[in-house]
């Protein structure tokens, strides 16, 4: 995996740092044969919270008139995702 990053980076092909992170924890944890059946649907969550959190955020903006509701459910949700994270998975690599 480190191999692939660094070609990734030779050829100028640069994407954000997170996009590396989830490549390195998608193949650390279910394997890189695993990889091509799980990475699509996490970059599908990524995806889709970049488009639908400005949504949502807008939406709570226009009930509630205060954008204060909208960062307290982010940084609920991202403490709740924090805390998912340390507990460990089982996972099945190949």
């Amino acid at each position: 995996m480190k191999d692939f990053i660094e070609v990734m980076k030779k050829k100028k092909i640069m994407l954000p740092d997170d996009v590396y992170i989830l490549l390195k924890q998608t193949a650390h944890l279910y394997g890189i044969n695993n990889m091509g059946y799980i990475y699509p649907y996490i970059f599908l969550g990524y995806g889709l919270a970049g488009v639908l959190g400005p949504v949502i955020g807008g939406l709570i903006f226009d009930l509630s008139g205060n954008y204060s509701y909208g960062a307290y459910i982010a940084a609920i949700l991202s403490i709740t995702g924090a805390f998912i994270l340390l507990f460990p998975v089982n996972s099945n690599k190949s």
